[in-house]
């Protein structure tokens, strides 16, 4: 189970983004159990395979499901498994129909974590030709936690990753090194080849910068999500105590603060690029207070994720153009609208799930969560699969 004590929260002021919703006009959503054949009990990230849903298993288990929640295949890889450790992402390349190249982040020892690549067969769900595509070290990691985190393509087909600091805080500062940061690179596509190359536009070019960074100044950037508009959002899941958990929507070339800031800036910080949404560790905020299902409890997940896309839109243009986010042991969700300009013109409360974590959309339009098992009540074990619909 991941333990949150390294997916705790981070801290500077109490400062926080204006109320800019309404939230008693704003529509409410429910969250549907659906019935799952052997559904992993610690659900890390979702994905869609054509008309199939994937699961990926912090334990290193991959099932994949029909949307009626049957099991049509499932592989295990070799990840290293241990508090916040494991497998934690999955992504098919944008050219899968041709390419079968299927790529994971995981941990594959306390002190390591990277991006890898294989070959798929969807027929058999197996995999061939696995190779290294990046991977960050850290010898001085004394936990196996802030590991690598969402993985997941841009429009132009190269790799963003998110990379914690392995417990170095010093190494989210160090433009020397990828850890603590966003990449951004493009992995080699030919087969049993790994590595990458970096993309020219990539924003470091001075010697000694690692270029494979696009942001850095990150503590566990654990979730992360493109907006319509292809903008990087990122869950930067804070330290304990008097630390914030942060929303951060991505600017290539900016610092997001840690270690020196955490959460929103007072003065003084004309370096570091503000979250768009932050919340404490300590004491009140009006996000608990505007979901009355919140139960006080010490530890802090956020995650974020994007609203639905397409032509399909079960949720009568509530969701248009918005983001997702919110706080998976406090389990309230929100939905956030961010300008072209970078400003907030949304922030909602729309419901509550413990546990919510993993996000993926259906054939249907419908969007699909799996909780993570870490946030859940002792009375509750295993992940869980819920549609969201609108409550009536």
């Amino acid at each position: 189970m991941i333990l949150a004590a390294a997916f705790a929260c981070s801290g500077n002021h109490p400062d926080h983004p204006k109320h800019h919703g309404d939230d008693d006009d704003f529509p409410k959503f429910a969250f549907e159990p659906i019935a799952m054949d052997d559904f992993p009990p610690d659900v890390t990230d979702l994905a869609r395979l054509d008309d199939s849903l994937v699961a990926a298993d912090k334990s290193g288990k991959v099932v994949r499901y029909d949307f009626d929640g049957h099991v049509l295949g499932s592989l295990d890889l070799q990840a290293f498994d241990d508090s916040d450790c494991g497998l934690i992402s999955i992504a098919f390349d944008p050219g899968f129909a041709t390419n079968h190249l299927f790529y994971y982040g995981m941990c594959t020892s306390e002190f390591s974590s990277g991006v890898y690549r294989a070959t798929l067969d969807v027929d058999t769900f197996t995999l061939t030709d696995p190779v290294e595509v990046i991977v960050g070290k850290e010898p001085l990691a004394d936990h196996p936690w802030h590991n690598v985190g969402w993985i997941g393509f841009d429009g132009t087909g190269a790799l963003l990753a998110l990379f914690g600091e392995k417990t170095v805080s010093a190494n989210a500062q160090d433009t020397s090194n990828f850890l603590g940061s966003a990449i951004r690179v493009v992995p080699s596509r030919e087969p049993g080849v790994g590595g990458y190359t970096i993309p020219d536009d990539n924003p470091l070019a001075k010697p000694g910068e690692a270029r494979e960074i696009f942001a850095w100044g990150f503590r566990s950037p654990w979730t992360g999500a493109l907006d319509p508009h292809g903008r990087l959002w990122i869950g930067d899941v804070g330290s304990q105590d008097e630390g914030f958990e942060e929303v951060d929507l991505v600017q290539p070339g900016q610092n997001y603060g840690w270690s020196p800031l955490e959460g929103p800036c007072q003065d003084g910080c004309s370096d570091f690029t503000d979250p768009v949404f932050s919340w404490p560790h300590q004491g009140s905020h009006e996000y608990f207070n505007e979901d009355p299902d919140v139960v006080p409890s010490n530890l802090r997940v956020v995650w974020v994720a994007p609203g639905p896309v397409g032509d399909q839109d079960p949720y009568d243009g509530a969701l248009t153009d918005r983001m997702l986010f919110g706080d998976a042991c406090l389990g309230f969700v929100r939905s956030a609208g961010v300008g072209s300009n970078g400003k907030v013109v949304a922030d909602d409360f729309v419901g509550h799930l413990p546990g919510a974590a993993a996000w993926v959309q259906d054939p249907d339009g419908s969007l699909l969560v799996s909780t993570l098992a870490s946030c859940l009540s002792e009375h509750e074990h295993g992940s869980t699969l819920y549609r969201l619909t609108l409550a009536p």
